[in-house]
């Protein structure tokens, strides 16, 4: 196959109609520059220069060689520079999955696109796990890699949020004091469908002790979102993410159950599907939140 480099070698000789002037302006030797346009001449089986001890000329075949050539070169040059100028100035669309409810992420995109103006954002929220490849998204916020096990996706861990078990003071009131992970077995568990997935809901504790807490869930959700608006309405106890609940736990109006007995950290990744061919604009946006630290939470549970 014919190399585009020889085809701009051949272009810069029939504009300057001289080896020794095209060699100077590319910066090679003049014996080189006549190699190239040999060999070409040769892979065309065509010849294309005449040549003279006085002058080089295009032959009938050279000038329409050079004609397309031209063309060739305006192309690549245009999309050279288009590519530069997407580099450069970070314009582009990302298409991002998330949990529900991450209003931290939300803040922390807000500001990363008053740095890049140019670069568009589409988040869809939703606690399911979309299919990065099928639903052509370019980053999913996750918590759990075993989503990414076994597919040719990528995880970039971004720190880690803590969850809480919690429930409204008033529906606390209903039981004597908890003194022990095993009295939650007397309280209503409001179970995640999708983190819950077996219906058991299991804690370690911070002697690293696990326990099955309870098996038995009286409602299950597919959504945060739902569980929060069951635990306002006194209706059992959850567990759910800190980022989620802030507003509610600074105001009282849920509480941290146990919190003395058990600390629950849980990573998060950015998950993307190409490692490799991976635009700037999609890693700076990573890099962006990892820095940003998007779960710290500015209030003790305990």
């Amino acid at each position: 196959m014919i190399s585009l480099d020889a085809m701009m070698v051949f272009v810069t000789v029939a504009e300057t109609r001289s080896f020794t002037k095209a060699a100077e302006r590319l910066a090679l030797s003049k014996a080189r520059v006549s190699q190239i346009v040999s060999e070409l001449e040769q892979q065309l089986n065509t010849r294309l220069l005449n040549r003279s001890t006085r002058a080089l000329s295009l032959t009938d075949a050279g000038e329409l060689y050079f004609e397309k050539c031209q063309l060739i070169q305006a192309l690549a040059i245009d999309a050279q520079q288009q590519i530069q100028d997407i580099t450069l100035n970070l314009s582009g669309f990302i298409r991002i999955a998330a949990p529900v409810g991450v209003k931290q992420l939300i803040q922390a995109l807000s500001d990363f696109m008053q740095i890049y103006p140019h670069i568009d954002i589409q988040l869809i929220e939703s606690d399911a796990y979309s299919n990065l490849i099928d639903d052509r998204f370019d980053i999913a916020i996750r918590t759990h890699l075993e989503t990414v096990a076994n597919t040719n996706l990528y995880a970039a861990p971004l720190g880690a949020f803590q969850a809480v078990l919690c429930a409204s003071p008033r529906y606390l009131a209903k039981f004597p004091p908890l003194q022990n992970l095993a009295d939650l077995q007397a309280l209503t568990w409001l179970c995640h469908s999708i983190v819950n997935k077996d219906k058991q809901l299991k804690i370690t504790d911070i002697k690293d002790n696990e326990h099955c807490i309870h098996s038995n869930p009286r409602i299950i959700a597919n959504t945060a979102l739902a569980l929060k608006s069951f635990l306002l309405n006194h209706m059992g106890f959850s567990l759910l993410p800190t980022y989620f609940l802030e507003d509610e736990l600074k105001q009282g109006r849920l509480v941290p159950i146990l919190a003395e007995h058990y600390s629950l950290q849980i990573p998060c990744y950015a998950v993307y599907a190409n490692r490799q061919l991976m635009p700037l604009r999609i890693r700076l946006l990573i890099d962006f939140l990892k820095k940003s630290n998007i779960f710290a939470i500015d209030f003790a549970l305990k």
